[in-house]
């Protein structure tokens, strides 16, 4: 397939609805830790871990229930960071829709929990921003999300819709879509998501003499990782 092929999906007004691996990382602009904290037992890297937030919880949630909606997509991996979301997903046969139109309603989804969250902020600081447990059961994911989209539709029936759309939504810009073209990929990919926490603390929490290994090894991750990465 010739390269521009391969990004046909992406210019205006063409849909891309096949089969295919795609990683997704949705951002919080500003880079505001409102997602979690990250947290390194023992000052080893090695261990790090992020511990969600109510927000980080649905947001979670909000990304597994996509094939409740979609069940022509599967989720296969992710990670929360404290600033953003990675996850690949697996569409398995041809969509509806096409795969901006699913991640763009996923978008429309967190940004609906990110208004709820703002306002929560100075509202009710100790119940719905409370922390919680990096894993947490999917009964507790669906809980929060519940309690934030309850807390959403209350200030919207309060405020009006004109006034709710200018809360801040947090995630103001579309989540970035990456194609994954190559079957060596996918294992790639998942290891550079799985080691943001180690690759975070590393900078955080240890010199730099006793990272040099470390860091050698998230390079050549990131280096593999990019060569196989489709190109526009």
């Amino acid at each position: 397939m010739a390269e521009q092929e391969k990004w046909k999906w992406q210019e205006p007004k063409t849909t891309w609805k096949g089969i295919g691996l795609y990683h997704v990382t949705l951002t919080i602009p500003d880079r505001k830790p409102l997602l979690g904290c990250l947290e390194v037992p023992d000052n080893d890297p090695c261990k790090a871990k992020v511990r969600r937030t109510v927000l980080g919880n649905a947001l979670v949630d909000c990304l597994l229930s996509i094939p409740h909606y979609h069940p022509e997509v599967q989720v296969l991996h992710f990670c929360l960071m404290p600033d953003h979301l990675h996850a690949v997903l697996y569409v398995r046969r041809i969509m509806p829709i096409g795969i901006k139109g699913l991640v763009r309603g996923f978008w429309q989804a967190a940004k609906k929990l990110g208004r709820a969250s703002s306002e929560a902020s100075s509202v009710v600081p100790n119940d719905i921003r409370r922390n919680s447990q990096e894993e947490t059961p999917q009964q507790s994911l669906q809980s929060e999300t519940a309690r934030l989209e309850a807390f959403s539709a209350e200030l919207r029936e309060q405020m009006g819709d004109d006034a709710y759309y200018q809360l801040p939504p947090i995630f103001t810009e579309m989540p970035f879509i990456r194609p994954m073209g190559r079957n060596t990929q996918l294992p790639n990919t998942i290891r550079y998501i799985d080691m943001n926490p180690q690759r975070l603390a590393t900078k955080r929490h240890i010199s730099r003499a006793d990272c040099v290994a470390l860091n050698a090894m998230v390079e050549e991750i990131c280096s593999q990782y990019k060569k196989e990465s489709p190109r526009n």
